[in-house]
């Protein structure tokens, strides 16, 4: 009998045991692939927002005047003053390369940071980038930017079309930046392991926004946890897997827990067994039965319920105290995953740009606080808005254009700039980020990186006046008589009207200067200039091209016109003289025509005018 009662407790404890087991384990195992999917999707982000960053530097100096200039050949100092160890390091890049429109290099440059040195990149390397470049349909992901690997370590890649700073052309080339992909930042963030290598499977997957789209496996690796997803390199043609993994904690928890659980169920079954041998009764087995069932209804993702053992001994009670530390203990680390979880959603919540996701109808779904900062407002005063407050007019004609574009499939800018009403009533300058939303393969909306890029318009559109403009005499410097003279050249072969350049030069520049004094020289500068602008029209490009040197063009001027543009220029001279408050002035004067259907270029004109002005200077000299 007792043989008997002891085997029944025996297969009664065991099956308790592992009911418990396999219960516990399942749940710990959830939680812990819903743990890895959401640090893999947050992997996925930082990714793709380092892809962006590279793609903003990329797209900054494609659309820099300093870059156009130089890839036409027209400004020389541009490699030395940019193209230097210091630059690569600040932007941390380790690849730049400069093609024409012919996909020729115009520049490559690959940094060693020992010896902190820019050498030539590899052959092959540049080879399989111009490759890239030469496919329109390839070069489109450049442009977005993409991940591959470069000497056994990953590599974040993007292409820009050079284009002036008003992103205007014509086209003249193309500017692709690659920098090395730092895993450790990640991995100190997240506290996970990251390996990124090629996979030698066949599946394809989009590096895509949906998580459920690119993370394609998740397992366990003894007491590690992993997850990984994949995606396509262009560059390369393989699969390149990102895989994560970390200890797994939970699971080594809730082995500890399983632990005690055991440990508690067999005291449980000490005590039955000795229970039976005084009481021999069918209500012994009750409250096993009970615990049973309650251990099986437990959800450890609602861990409130707790087990329950009230008109019993003392003993179950007990036990029912260890099982339902147990499930304090999963409450508490339930807590811990919520604050993860949190912490995760504070990198959205506090992202350096305003978010906004709206669904296919363009009505807004979400929005962070940043957005709502941005235009001045609250986020309890945003969320009150209608777009029309916070969007130029003008621009919301173009957004709603290319949202309509984007739900129906169709081709649309991914970043644009826009023009934003603050809540003070002026404009701000926005560009705009935006990716499209799809879920089962079907499209659900788009979510909209913002950022205000006023302050940098300003600048920018200072630092074009600024590089143009002489700032002694508020005249075109060279780039910018150059600048607009390539204009005009373009427009006169398409009228049919030529123009003359007059080359002009300021006598005993030199004598001045050492009699009166550089401060005189620079006023004398100056009234050079007034002279000028009184002698000719407004529509004329008057610029000093030199210390003592001043270039004019005159547009659509007839050949005939020439004395009468010479008797203007002289007469404003003896004007000038006449006053007696300087010096006298003093031009040796050059001039030649450009006639649009003669084969002669800009220098050509504004050699002949230099070497008849050179002449003049000779004359006055031998006079004088």
């Amino acid at each position: 009998m007792l043989g008997y009662l002891f085997i029944s407790v025996l297969i009664l404890l065991i099956a308790v045991i592992v009911f418990s087991r396999i219960i516990l384990q399942k749940q710990f195992q959830n939680i812990a692939y819903e743990q890895i999917d959401d640090k893999a999707e947050m992997v996925h982000k930082l990714i793709e927002a380092e892809i962006q960053r590279l793609v903003q530097i990329n797209k900054d100096w494609g659309a820099w005047d300093e870059t156009y200039l130089y890839v036409q050949g027209r400004n020389p100092v541009y490699k030395e003053k940019n193209l230097i160890p210091s630059s690569f390091v600040t932007l941390d890049i380790r690849f730049i390369i400069y093609y024409d429109l012919n996909i020729s290099i115009i520049y490559a440059g690959e940094y060693e940071p020992e010896p902190d040195s820019i050498r030539e990149p590899d052959n092959e390397l540049l080879n399989k980038f111009a490759q890239i470049i030469r496919n329109e349909q390839l070069r489109n992901y450049l442009i977005t930017g993409v991940c591959t690997i470069i000497n056994n370590e990953p590599y974040l890649i993007s292409a820009e079309s050079i284009l002036t700073s008003q992103h205007k052309g014509p086209l003249v080339g193309w500017l692709l930046m690659a920098r090395r992909l730092d895993l450790n930042p990640i991995m100190h963030l997240t506290g996970i392991s990251i390996d990124i290598r090629y996979d030698d499977s066949a599946t394809l997957c989009a590096l895509s926004n949906a998580k459920e789209q690119h993370i394609t496996s998740k397992w366990t690796e003894k007491d590690r946890i992993c997850a990984s997803h994949k995606f396509y390199d262009v560059i390369s043609q393989k699969m390149i897997a990102v895989k994560i993994s970390e200890i797994n904690e939970l699971m080594l928890q809730g082995k500890n827990t399983e632990i005690y659980i055991i440990i508690a169920i067999i005291v449980f079954g000490f005590l039955i067994f000795h229970a039976l041998l005084i009481v021999v009764n069918t209500s012994i087995l009750k409250p096993i039965v009970r615990i049973s069932k309650q251990l099986g209804e437990i959800d450890l993702n609602k861990t409130t319920k707790k087990i329950e053992v009230s008109n019993y001994s003392k003993e179950f009670s007990l036990l029912a105290e260890e099982v339902n530390c147990m499930l304090t203990k999963i409450d508490q680390q339930k807590k811990e995953i919520i604050e993860s979880e949190n912490r995760y959603r504070d990198l959205v919540e506090n992202a350096e740009v305003g978010i906004l996701i709206d669904d296919i109808d363009g009505n807004v779904v979400y929005f962070n606080d940043k957005l709502a900062h941005l235009f001045g407002y609250t986020p309890e005063e945003f969320k009150k808005l209608s777009v029309e407050d916070y969007i130029h007019p003008e621009s919301l004609k173009l957004v709603r254009i290319y949202h309509r574009q984007r739900v129906k499939g169709e081709a649309s800018p991914k970043m644009y700039e826009i023009k934003g009403i603050h809540k003070k009533g002026y404009i701000i300058n926005l560009e705009v980020n935006t990716l499209v939303l799809k879920k089962e393969d079907r499209i659900i909306g788009t979510r909209n990186y913002i950022v205000d890029i006023t302050e940098r318009k300003r600048i920018e559109e200072k630092l074009s006046i600024e590089s143009i403009t002489d700032e002694l005499t508020g005249l075109f410097n060279r780039r910018g008589f150059f600048s607009f003279a390539e204009q005009q050249v373009n427009l006169s072969k398409r009228t049919g009207k030529g123009f003359y350049i007059f080359y002009c030069d300021l006598n005993n520049m030199k004598q001045l200067n050492d009699r009166f004094g550089h401060s005189t020289g620079d006023i004398m500068l100056k009234q050079v200039a007034n002279i000028l602008k009184n002698s000719f029209r407004k529509s004329d490009i008057i610029s000093r091209v030199g210390g003592d040197e001043f270039v004019v063009l005159a547009n659509e001027a007839q050949p005939e016109s020439i004395n009468v543009m010479l008797n203007r220029l002289k007469t404003n001279i003896e004007k000038f003289n006449e006053t007696k408050q300087y010096p006298d002035v003093s031009l040796s004067i050059g001039y030649a025509y450009f006639n649009p259907n003669n084969s002669k270029t800009l220098d050509d004109i504004i050699n002949i005018a230099d070497k008849m002005m050179y002449e003049e200077k000779l004359k006055f000299r031998q006079k004088n």
